[in-house]
């Protein structure tokens, strides 16, 4: 993408959001949870302080391609075991912050929420969710 991909647009914004990738994991410290899979939810959000010229072009060239965020996403969750949900979440925020940023796109921030949806937690039925937001 080059510098003529964003537009300004009198300090409004615009997001991306990704809800609800679902995806199974290793995750957890308990050695059932490190030999199982088990499913995680992650939601992105992505906060453009310059609008993306694709609102005007209609051409997928002209922005980040939210195909491509998700399989970013699958491929950071699913390259090793975790412990922690936390550490999960940064490292699924720092595989797409790269490429939003190699994208041209340096104005723009991106949120990372991981839900684990089933947390072996009596009483739980939510899930517990860690957000990373840098």
């Amino acid at each position: 993408m080059n510098k003529k991909a964003e537009v300004a647009f009198n300090n409004n914004s615009s997001e991306l959001i990704i809800s609800d990738l679902r995806i199974w994991v290793y995750l957890g410290c308990s050695l059932e949870e490190k030999h199982h899979k088990q499913p995680i939810s992650i939601d992105i959000n992505l906060l453009f302080t310059t609008m993306p010229v694709a609102i005007n072009t209609d051409n997928i060239a002209d922005v980040i391609c939210y195909a491509k965020l998700t399989k970013l996403a699958k491929l950071a969750a699913e390259q090793k075991k975790y412990n922690l949900i936390e550490h999960l979440a940064a490292n699924i925020h720092k595989a797409i912050i790269t490429e939003v940023l190699q994208a041209g796109y340096k104005d723009t921030s991106l949120k990372i929420k991981v839900t684990k949806m089933k947390p072996p937690i009596d009483g739980v039925h939510g899930g517990v969710s860690f957000i990373y937001n840098v």
